[in-house]
Formats: C-alpha cells, structure tokens, sequence
C-alpha cells in the first residue's frame, strides 16, 4: 500500500502542472520580446511565504478537490489544520500541498512577491515561483525539486530550443534560501552542475531569535484573544521545518568563530548570541537544552515541543549552514543581506542574540512571561547582520 507521504507527493505533482503549463505560456510569450540571451529564474518564497491547500479527501483516496489553508481571511480557523501528527502525517490524512506563494490583492503583506513577478515580465525573464511547504524540512522541499519536480520539467520541455534550463538561476528568499541551499549541497547532481547562479536573500543559515520565541509564547501574528498562545505553541512544536531557524548550535559557532568575529564588512558576531538569564556565563545553546540542578528547562514539554525534531533540525540546520568543498559550486553561490538604515545611519532595530531564562516544568505560554530578553542591533529587521 501507498505511504502518506508518496500519495502526497503525487497530489503535489498533479497540483503544480497548471503552474508548468503558465510558465510554457509566458515562456512562449518572452520568446517573442526576448531576442536577446534566455533567462529562467526559479523563486523560493520565505517560511509563511508560500500558499497551502489543503485537500478535501483523505489517504489513501486521491485528492479531487481542494480549500486554501494559508493564507487568507479564515486564518485563525484554518490554523490547527497545519498541525503535522507523528509520522508526518497531515491533519485527519487530508493532504496539504504547496500552490505558489501567498497573495491575496491589494495587502502587500500577503502579496509579498508581485512587485518582481511583474518586474520579471516586464524584462522578458522566464519565472517559476516555485511553492514549497515550509512546515516540513527544507531538505523535504529541496529533495522533491531536484528528484521530482526537475526532471518532470526538463522533460516538459524536451527538445525545444531554447530551453528553459540553459540558464537557470535558482533564487531563495529567508527560508527559501535555505532550499537552495540544501540543493546546491547535491553538489554532483546534474541539475546542480547545469544552474549558472543560486542567490539567497536575508536567509537565517544561522537561525534566528524570533523563532524561538514560538516555542515559549506562539506567534505573534496570531491573536492570543482568538488563538491562545498555548494551541499556537502546539500547532507550531508539531511542524519538524521551526526547528532548523534556530540559533546555530554552539559547536558550529565554535568550528567558526574567527570568522564570525572578523565579517569583512564590520558586522560582527563576537560572542554565541544566546546565553542564560540568570547566569550569563552558561551558553543556552537551543539545541541542547540542558536543564538545571532544580529541574528547570528550556522549552515547555507539555504543549508539544518534540527532542525528536530538535535534533533531526539540527542535522538539517548543519547540514544547510556548511560550506561547499566543490570550488565551482561555491563561484555560483551569491548571498545578500540587508541592514536598516535612517537617515542615513544604520539602526539598530534587529534581535541579535537573546538572554534566555530557564523556566519551570509547568510554563504555561498563556498565562506566563516570555523567559527570553532579546538583544538588539543591526540587521534587517528580522534577520541579524552578523
């Protein structure tokens, strides 16, 4: 018998193909205004940044039919059917599957990638925004597009000159960067040797502080009056993908150390960036959450936090943050970060590292104060220079 995560699989295949076929539409179109040299460019959207759909049917019957789960107006009632049960298995065995990337019109937050869709038409380049389903392991999404989703489209287009692979670029946006990432590491697989540039924009190869603030307090995107800090903590400790955005682990920080206190531009990471509370001189590495001599812990265990996804994160967020071995994957590696500025002088409005307080075994993120102060300093808002 079919595993869920085959069958899923197949519905994410059956669900992409009218993006295929729009792209050999435009494709079609920029032959006529491009005369000049190919351009394809693949987009992987940030963690949230991609539509869900969620499938009306249930393993094992195939999917006929589906319902938007992320994002729009139903949010707050959609979101516990983002809750991944053990085995990786979706919400009462209906499949959710990726669609592009979020947009609902006229809010720009939820459209946040129309502005260079349009920019790309308008300059003849051939894009693929290329939806992935940022609940589960990057690693997840990189395997389907280099094992799944690369050859379905080389072969759509076989024997047609030009084709959309001559010059591809493979282009990942925060989280999606670490996609490309965890694809370029396949350094010998033949659509790895065939991109010409993978790109990255503000990607937290390192991790970041908001996301473990998540684990102690929910989202705050999500309204505690409609969505209690304790479901939300639930929903987002069941989904394995939160646990690759932390802060990299001590070890990897000590491995590189001289080069994180020497950034050829100035910013600087001198010190691990999360240290305990109440004892500054104990490194409170998030994936090794020891506890104290008086039980206290890091993370609540009764609202769902999973060790298991802790460490399979770990090897993941490991894996993603290395460095190549092969030169010339590395000449087409290109990383881009941002750091705010007013007035012309850089601010210092981003979380940069974090005093983490241990809390007792019965936290609860209702009632609770947040055990973590963040530090700021420079960065994009989001993600920390350094």
């Amino acid at each position: 018998m079919t595993d869920f995560a085959t069958s899923r699989d197949a519905a994410y295949v059956d669900r992409i193909q009218p993006a295929i076929e729009d792209f050999a539409s435009q494709f079609e179109i920029n032959s006529h205004s491009n005369l000049g040299k190919r351009r394809t460019i693949f987009l992987f959207p940030g963690g949230i940044g991609s539509q869900l759909m969620r499938a009306f049917q249930t393993f094992p019957d195939p999917p006929k039919s589906f319902e938007k789960v992320w994002l729009d107006a139903g949010l707050f009632f959609d979101a516990p059917h983002l809750t991944i049960l053990s085995g990786g298995v979706d919400t009462e065995q209906k499949y959710i599957v990726p669609d592009g990337c979020v947009d609902i019109p006229g809010v720009a937050f939820l459209g946040p990638y129309e502005n260079f869709i349009q920019w790309c038409r308008l300059n003849s380049i051939d894009l693929f925004v290329f939806g992935w389903d940022w609940r589960r392991s990057v690693q997840d999404a990189a395997n389907f597009f280099l094992n799944i989703f690369l050859p379905m489209f080389a072969a759509r287009f076989g024997g047609q000159t030009p084709h959309p692979l001559d010059n591809f670029t493979l282009l990942g946006h925060s989280a999606g960067g670490m996609v490309v990432k965890a694809i370029l590491n396949s350094t010998a697989n033949q659509f790895v040797q065939r991109a010409k540039k993978a790109i990255t924009v503000a990607t937290p190869f390192y991790g970041y502080g908001g996301q473990i603030h998540r684990y102690l307090k929910g989202d705050p995107y999500l309204s505690p009056e409609i969505l209690p800090c304790s479901v939300a903590v639930r929903i987002i400790s069941s989904l394995p993908g939160g646990y690759e955005y932390l802060y990299l682990d001590h070890p990897t920080y000590q491995d590189n150390q001289a080069e994180f206190a020497n950034d050829p531009e100035g910013f600087n990471l001198t010190a691990y960036p999360s240290m305990d509370k109440d004892n500054p001189t104990v490194v409170a590495d998030p994936y090794d959450p020891q506890s104290d001599a008086d039980g206290n812990v890091r993370y609540p265990l009764q609202f769902g936090f999973k060790l298991e996804l802790l460490q399979r994160g770990k090897v993941t967020a490991q894996n993603v943050s290395r460095t190549f071995t092969d030169p010339a994957i590395t000449a087409k590696f290109f990383n881009i970060r941002g750091v705010q500025s007013h007035n012309g002088r850089i601010v210092d409005n981003t979380c940069v590292g974090q005093s983490w307080a241990r809390i007792p075994p019965g936290f609860d993120p209702d009632l609770d104060l947040d055990p973590i102060e963040d530090k700021m300093g420079r960065g994009d808002g989001t993600q920390p220079a350094w």
